[in-house]
């Protein structure tokens, strides 16, 4: 899936017959996804601990997710399709994204890390570029703004295992992109070869983090 959308493979669209097997394939994934949900809620009879199932509907999710993804990043458009169209997609992995923070916070596993690093964060801020949301609005914000609060028993057992989850995501972005903001200005006034020059054309892209559309040029006379 990363592949088909990368730079290299940009101009190359899966369609016809290929198309429709990744969708089915997607599609039944995720039920069988939730036919596990099913199986272990009841933890009295399954075993499972109250954290397999939130990991169980993480996983769930994030196969929605794929699907909802898969159905507007190919194919050929109406030309009536809008950026809405996207909402499902975040709705999905931005549960997922929630979920798989508040269990890497508790447990403190790599695997949820690589999950969130590897898969979730990059989906969703396609996802929130194609939604037309901003570059500078986090992943983080996204994910705790098209998480599914209406759903009371899914909130519930994520504040169970992390009260702050849903309030701290929006935090931490908050805190993460200051702390960018103010290194970029500090570096700015601070650096005598600088100027700050947004798409220059003599322009050179900035080379700390949280900087992808800050561009920067030498001082000229």
């Amino acid at each position: 899936m990363k592949a088909s959308h990368s730079d290299e493979n940009a101009d190359k669209n899966i369609t016809g017959s290929t198309r429709k097997h990744i969708l089915s394939r997607l599609h039944k994934a995720t039920q069988y996804a939730n036919q596990v949900i099913e199986l272990i809620s009841n933890t009295s009879a399954s075993g499972a601990s109250e954290t397999d199932v939130l990991e169980a509907k993480a996983y769930a999710y994030t196969l929605a997710g794929a699907h909802e993804f898969e159905k507007q990043a190919e194919g050929i458009k109406s030309k009536n399709a809008t950026p809405q169209r996207w909402a499902p997609c975040l709705t999905k992995y931005s549960a997922a994204r929630v979920i798989y923070s508040a269990l890497l916070k508790a447990t403190r596993k790599d695997l949820f890390k690589d999950v969130l690093a590897g898969t979730t964060d990059p989906s969703i801020r396609y996802a929130a570029y194609q939604s037309r949301i901003p570059r500078t609005v986090g992943v983080p914000t996204v994910a705790t703004k098209y998480f599914p609060k209406d759903d009371a028993e899914l909130v519930k057992a994520v504040e169970k295992l992390d009260p702050a989850a849903l309030k701290e995501e929006e935090a931490a972005s908050s805190r993460k992109q200051h702390r960018s903001n103010e290194r970029v200005s500090l570096i700015v006034n601070r650096h005598p070869d600088y100027v700050a020059r947004p798409n220059s054309k003599r322009s050179r892209r900035c080379d700390w983090p949280g900087s992808s559309i800050c561009r920067y040029r030498l001082r000229g006379p």
